[in-house]
């Protein structure tokens, strides 16, 4: 039991006692049985009330209870009587002195409430850091002529602001010789059997010396950290490499008395050499593989699927982003206004004026064509007629409009001579058969915008001119001619491009978003290395963490799908399950990402800022916000290995050209995925085995 309650807040009394039974290899009925009668021995709160509303006290019983659910042979507990009542505390002490009297347990405890510990069968006090004295109770008392516990404390306290050698306040076994010498242990400790895992024979053999280096917080080292020590009944095995592949415990007697200097010790204990297979049997409980991974799925679809507004923000984001995404990106910009200075027809009668075009079968007459131009122009911009171009131009300048057109006084008469007579006709002429147009290009979206619906509205107006006179309607064409695109059409607008690349980005992002910070939490909770010291292996944590999340991948590429093609129509040339099948693995290698970062970092702000600078890096160079041969050819390689650029180049194959997945176009898109997957897999599995 740690110091903080280490427990996941979205648990209930229930949830948490089911998950560090059923990992310590208890079942239904047993983890039902010791519920009730921890219960009622520590006075827990409702099984279904959530530990996020428990008071602070509440929450360390139910963590307490949590470590003597399982009755483990070695027993440490960080101060676990701090803030409950005295009937409680001392309830909770004769308890652990039954457990330990009865079942054979070892019971470290640490604790602030030196009294309390009168009743344990060694206490060590420690001060600064440093260990003052390790005995009974009653020796301490014994030795240091006190009645408490309390006053031998302040005596130790005072000897060591004095600089008063503890040694010779002590009885020590080991002979000193000298300060680079040896120390020789004159006691011979018989070889004791150690009864832990299965077929430990088969994993051990034995030595009768070895010679180790001596610390002086040896002891307390070992006792404060449970990967490196294991205490069996009466005898203690502390952990060391020494230079081999195995772990290698040593056995000594539990009366063994440390040394108050760093030296080197000679002992004859027998050195105990344990493999990993073995070591791994002696921290976990015998639980199959499939019902490990039951148990941590329950873990992590709790956390997740208990916290019902971040459950409901899951489920809603990616609708309200694609709604915001299909609404608000590709339509035609609406309520523009545009300045109109008509010096042939003013304002055409409030626009009921046509236009006139006369026939005589040989001479074709134009009259006030510029209100034929300007008719039905409110689909394109909303006009406002001014009758000089400087102050309509002034408007342009200060914001009111977006843009200015001119006709000159004789546009018609000279339109007619430069369609009768374009090889004789002056350049006068020619000028005045001019629409002149002045627009407000700082704002290049609506400026390209204006600027392709005009030319596409004079073009339609003059063919109609050509028919009227019985002219060609060809004349009217460029002289360039675009046929019928070979993939896509001629109105795919900006949010047709970006689509599939919307797709892609959000599925990484959706995932990214939610994988960074979930190893953080778990570390920061205590969670994590509680289930590694009760033999949850990372790699194990890890992938349950995946089968779960993988869940909510394929839920959030369901809901995308669904909205843009069904819903939103856009239409697939390819096959809609190469779509699903790659979104998947994009989402997937965003939650990979994810724990990438949620093992670098170790608070939430660096990792939101390490995910959000992400995806900003995404944004701009995956081609979503302009092509990638806009590039520098250097940054577009750099933008060719970025994890979702190439999965877009596909996504765009798939739906608009109808590619198979063995076009290199789409196939390509797949290998980038599952190389960036392996990678981010390989990165992570080595950064929480290392911090482990």
């Amino acid at each position: 039991m740690p110091q903080e309650i280490s427990l996941v807040v979205e648990f209930s009394t229930s949830d948490a006692l089911y998950y560090f039974g059923r990992i310590n290899g208890l079942d239904d009925e047993e983890i039902d049985m010791k519920q009730k009668f921890l219960s009622e021995l520590l006075q827990l709160p409702p099984a279904n009330r959530l530990v996020k509303n428990m008071s602070g006290g509440e929450q360390r019983r139910v963590s307490l209870a949590a470590a003597l659910l399982h009755m483990p042979e070695i027993l440490i507990l960080d101060e676990p009587t701090v803030g409950l009542d005295p009937i409680l505390r001392e309830n909770i002490w004769a308890y652990l002195i039954q457990i330990t009297e009865e079942n054979g347990i070892t019971a470290l405890i640490t604790t602030h409430y030196i009294e309390e510990a009168k009743d344990a069968n060694r206490i060590g006090l420690m001060r600064c850091g440093k260990l003052l004295v390790e005995s009974t109770p009653q020796k301490l008392l014994n030795q240091f002529q006190c009645s408490s516990l309390e006053e031998t404390f302040l005596k130790l306290c005072e000897a060591q602001n004095n600089t008063v050698t503890l040694n010779e306040a002590q009885e020590s076994k080991v002979e000193c010789i000298n300060s680079n010498g040896l120390y020789q242990n004159e006691n011979k400790y018989e070889q004791t059997k150690v009864y832990a895992g299965v077929g430990f024979s088969k994993y051990i053999h034995f030595s009768s010396s070895v010679t180790i280096r001596w610390r002086n917080d040896f002891l307390l080292y070992l006792a404060s950290s449970i990967s490196q020590v294991v205490f069996r009944f009466s005898c203690c095995l502390s952990f060391s490499s020494c230079g081999t592949h195995f772990p290698i415990f040593w056995i000594f007697p539990m009366d063994f008395k440390r040394m108050e200097t760093d030296s080197h010790v000679k002992f004859n204990y027998p050195r105990v050499v344990v493999d990993n297979k073995f070591r791994r049997e002696l921290w976990k409980p015998n639980l199959d593989f499939l019902c490990l991974y039951r148990i941590w799925i329950f873990f992590v679809y709790a956390k997740i699927f208990k916290q019902i507004r971040g459950l409901v923000f899951a489920v809603l984001f990616p609708i309200i982003e694609i709604f915001a995404f299909v609404m608000g990106v590709g339509q035609d910009p609406k309520d523009l206004k545009i300045g109109i200075v008509n010096n042939e027809a003013g304002n055409c009668d409030n626009s009921i004026n046509f236009g006139n075009i006369w026939n005589d079968r040989i001479t074709c007459y134009f009259g006030n064509l510029s209100c034929r131009f300007l008719h039905n122009f409110d689909s394109i911009a909303t006009q406002k007629y001014y009758n000089d171009v400087s102050e309509a131009n002034n408007a342009v300048q200060n914001g009111k409009l977006r843009g200015l057109i001119y006709f000159s006084q004789n546009f018609s008469e000279a339109l007619q001579i430069r369609v009768e007579d374009a090889t004789f006709v002056k350049d006068s002429d020619l000028l005045a058969s001019e629409i002149q147009v002045f627009l407000d290009m700082s704002d290049r979206p609506v400026g390209f915008f204006l600027q392709m619906k005009l030319f596409k509205r004079f073009l339609e107006i003059y063919e109609d001119i050509m028919r009227e006179c019985k002219y060609s309607s060809k004349l009217a064409d460029p002289l360039i001619r675009f046929e019928e695109p070979v993939y896509g059409t001629t109105d795919l607008n900006y949010a047709d491009y970006i689509a599939p690349t919307f797709m892609t980005t959000l599925s990484f992002y959706l995932a990214i978003s939610v994988s960074s910070t979930l190893i953080i939490r778990d570390r920061l909770e205590g969670v994590w290395d509680r289930s590694v010291v009760q033999g949850v292996r990372t790699d194990e944590i890890l992938l349950s963490y995946i089968l779960v999340q993988s869940v909510i991948i394929i839920i959030h590429t369901t809901m995308i799908t669904l909205l843009f093609f069904p819903i939103w129509s856009l239409e697939c040339k390819g096959s809609i399950f190469i779509v699903i099948v790659l979104m998947f693995l994009t989402g997937f290698c965003g939650l990979m990402c994810g724990f990438v970062i949620s093992v670098m970092f170790k608070t939430f702000f660096m990792a939101f800022t390490c995910a959000n600078g992400n995806m900003v890096l995404l944004l701009f160079l995956n081609g979503s916000m302009w092509p990638i041969e806009g590039m520098p050819k250097m940054l577009r390689w750099l933008s060719y290995v970025l994890p979702t650029t190439l999965s877009s180049i596909s996504m765009r194959g798939i739906i608009y050209k109808g590619y198979s997945i063995s076009q290199s176009q789409v196939y390509v898109g797949f290998l980038t995925n599952i190389g960036w997957i392996l990678l981010f897999f390989i990165v992570t599995m080595f950064g929480v085995r290392s911090k482990s």
